[in-house]
C-alpha cells in the first residue's frame, strides 16, 4: 500500500502515527511514529507521546511536510516518469 492519505496528512504538517511492516514506512521514513500492527499498546504508547511531546509533534509535523514537497510533488514525479520513458526508448534503440 502507497498510503495517499499518508502523504495529504504530511502535506498538511500533521504528526503520522503508521504501522512498520507494510509500504506506509517507506511513504513516511523518517517523519512518523512506527508501530506494530494491531498493537493497542503501541497505538496508545504514540498517542501518549504526540499528545505529552510538543518538539517530537512538531519535529514530526516538519520532517512530514520537508519529505512530501522533496519527494512527491508533481515536478518531481514528472521528471522520475520522463526518466524511465527515456530509458525504455534507449534500449528499444539499443537493441536494433
Amino acid at each position: 500500500s502507497f498510503g495517499i492519505v499518508l502523504l495529504e496528512a504530511m502535506s498538511s504538517g500533521c504528526a503520522i502515527i503508521t504501522t512498520n511492516n507494510s509500504g506506509c514506512s517507506e511513504v513516511v521514513n523518517d517523519a512518523a511514529l512506527l508501530i506494530r500492527p494491531m498493537s493497542s499498546d503501541d497505538i496508545r504508547y504514540a498517542l501518549i507521546n504526540l499528545v505529552n511531546d510538543d518538539k517530537l509533534r512538531n519535529e514530526l509535523a516538519f520532517k512530514a511536510r520537508r519529505r512530501v514537497e522533496e519527494n512527491f510533488n508533481w515536478k518531481i514525479i514528472a521528471k522520475q516518469y520522463v526518466s524511465v520513458y527515456e530509458d525504455v526508448i534507449q534500449k528499444r534503440v539499443n537493441e536494433k
